[in-house]
């Protein structure tokens, strides 16, 4: 399982795009800003987005990480995608 690209954008929801590759069936995939998870939905095939009210934040800069899994074997985690936005 693979984290191929990712982009996202700022406003009133702060919006987490990404693609995922697996190898079989995918098992879990998850977003996490500074610690806390958030549910993230399969827009199609591959497709994965996340979309954050930008108002549980105080402006500030945070770190976020994608995790994917796929069922290929247990526990066949992707190299976590790291990074960080502001919010204004």
């Amino acid at each position: 399982c693979y984290i191929s690209s990712f982009k996202f954008s700022l406003g009133n929801n702060i919006t987490f795009y990404d693609y995922v590759t697996y190898n079989f069936d995918y098992s879990d995939v998850f977003f996490e800003i500074e610690g806390v998870k958030y549910s993230i939905t399969s827009l199609c095939y591959n497709y994965y987005s996340v979309a954050i009210n930008s108002s549980l934040y105080s402006v500030g800069n945070y770190n976020y990480t994608i995790y994917a899994n796929d069922s290929s074997v247990p526990d066949n985690w992707a190299v976590p995608v790291n990074g960080n936005f502001i919010n204004y």
